[in-house]
């Protein structure tokens, strides 16, 4: 068995980012960017999420 797929990327700038934001006292919403670039590959990600305390 020989595995395929795409090759690892060299020389890659990776960053992420994200913020949280209390709603309510008991809430709060969540956004976060991550990504991944180089010169022939390029990968982006968004997360949203949703926290509620009781």
């Amino acid at each position: 068995m020989t595995p395929a797929g795409a090759p690892i990327a060299r020389d890659s700038f990776i960053t992420e980012a994200g913020v949280d934001i209390d709603v309510a006292s008991y809430a709060r919403l969540g956004i976060s960017y991550s990504g991944q670039f180089a010169s022939k590959a390029y990968e982006h990600a968004v997360k949203g999420s949703v926290s509620i305390r009781f």
